[in-house]
């Protein structure tokens, strides 16, 4: 087989979860430059198809676990959420 025809035609991404959670503070112009970060790596993965999953909404449990420590309230968490997923969508409509 050529290593041409190896190449993966879709890539599902996940980006977000651990920065939603942890780093609940960030201003709306930092979700966003994280976010372009993110996405900025499709551009060097050489598929058809790359797909953008973000994160889902935050638990209401907070440091359940000392391995995963969460900072904010949930409200706060989930505000982070919305606009890191909001602009993982522009970001995916721009590829």
């Amino acid at each position: 087989m050529m290593a041409s025809s190896m190449q993966p035609k879709t890539l599902v991404l996940f980006f977000g979860e651990i920065d939603c959670r942890v780093l609940p503070n960030r201003q709306p112009d930092e979700i966003k430059t994280c976010v372009e970060q993110y996405a900025s790596v499709s551009d060097q993965i050489p598929t058809k198809r790359v797909v953008f999953i973000g994160p889902a909404g935050s638990s209401p449990r907070e440091n359940w676990d000392k391995n995963y420590p969460t900072a904010g309230s949930e409200i706060k968490r989930n505000i982070v959420t919305n606009d890191f997923n909001k602009w993982l969508r522009y970001a995916s409509d721009d590829r």
